[in-house]
């Protein structure tokens, strides 16, 4: 029966791959949704299963783009050689489809696309018991269409939709991830190190939590340390990165990415004033919100005035919300002085300057 509800991703994987360990397979798996390192590991695991003699004769990669959905299900109905599964993984299975398929959330079209998924509804309710067939999409099918019902309803099929994290859950991923994947607990503060040197690609971080782990095999837990000394501090941050933590009013992160934009290059007094003149645009942007704001204009009339889109708007007004009207002025004061100790009216350090400048705004 597939999965209905919400759930989040990682329960969703490490439930499937325990499931796949099992050996009690079912017949379809469907893989839909934008995050890809789900998808890449379970296809991994799915040729891991198949007998080492054997995978030249019962183990088909297809793309969508290569096939139409008659050949998918031609392969998926034939009989293993000399063996006792067939397995056949799909990837960008609705590119297969001779007419547009209908994705999640938009309205269905009667013959959008049905000429192709109709053909996998006979195949759903009665699927080949000697197959194991796993089909994968980034986009998600839509929940209104028969295709999706039969696949659904059907005992002998899988649904997973697997999202990206958002940005606040990658620390706790990278936590769950290395207990699920080496086994060992990670130092929360080493977690936070390590997504804030990685960003926010599973991929990376699952390579440098294997490169962590392999360094330090025998322990039963990684340090701080251990972080530091395998993965280095190679990323390079932005000042749009910098602002962004900085309006939301987060030293700690607004410090560390400050800390490694000076020690990874832009630390010249020519790049720090570009990043003091695009604050000071952005403070200009927020100042002039909160103003019209005031005048109980809409969002739109607001838009206009400022010569911004409604979307960009979203973002102003919700980095205004974090600072007070009369604090905004001494923001400005900040800026200046700090733009001008750079300049030469000062004997201290750029750096530290800058350093000082963005501790001042937090505070």
């Amino acid at each position: 029966m597939a999965k209905k509800g919400k759930q989040d991703s990682q329960e969703v994987f490490i439930n499937l791959m325990n499931e796949l360990d099992s050996g009690k397979l079912k017949p379809v798996y469907f893989l839909c949704g934008e995050e890809q390192f789900f998808t890449d590991q379970i296809q991994d695991k799915i040729l891991s299963l198949v007998p080492p003699e054997s995978k030249d004769f019962n183990y088909d990669l297809l793309y969508g783009q290569d096939v139409d959905p008659s050949k998918i299900l031609d392969i998926a109905r034939s009989y293993p050689m000399m063996g006792e599964r067939r397995y056949l993984f799909v990837r960008e299975f609705f590119q297969s489809l001779d007419k547009t398929f209908v994705p999640e959330g938009e309205e269905a079209d009667a013959d959008a696309g049905r000429a192709g998924l109709d053909a996998f509804i006979p195949y759903f309710e009665k699927p080949a018991d000697f197959t194991v067939l796993v089909i994968h999409d980034f986009k998600k099918p839509n929940k209104n269409s028969r295709f999706y019902k039969a696949l659904a309803g059907s005992e002998k099929c899988g649904y997973y939709e697997f999202d990206s994290p958002a940005e606040h859950q990658i620390v706790q991923w990278i936590t769950q991830w290395t207990q699920t994947k080496h086994n060992k607990q990670i130092d929360p503060k080493g977690a936070e190190i390590l997504y804030q040197i990685s960003g926010t690609n599973l991929h990376k971080l699952s390579t440098e939590l294997d490169k962590i782990c392999t360094f330090n095999k025998t322990a039963e837990s990684i340090s701080v340390k251990d972080v530091r000394s395998v993965v280095g501090f190679s990323r390079e941050f932005s000042a749009f990165e910098l602002q962004e933590a900085l309006f939301q009013r987060d030293s700690k992160k607004t410090m560390f990415i400050a800390e490694q934009m000076l020690q990874n290059g832009s630390s010249d007094a020519g790049e720090i004033i570009r990043t003091i003149a695009l604050l000071h645009n952005s403070f200009i942007n927020m100042w002039q919100y909160k103003r019209l704001a005031s005048r109980n204009l809409s969002n739109d009339q607001i838009a206009k005035l400022m010569s911004v889109n409604p979307y960009r708007l979203r973002f102003i007004s919700r980095d205004a919300a974090n600072f007070k009207n009369e604090e905004i002025p001494l923001v400005f004061e900040t800026l200046l002085d700090a733009d001008r100790a750079i300049k030469g009216y000062s004997k201290l350090d750029s750096k530290a300057i800058f350093v000082m400048m963005l501790k001042r705004i937090i505070a």
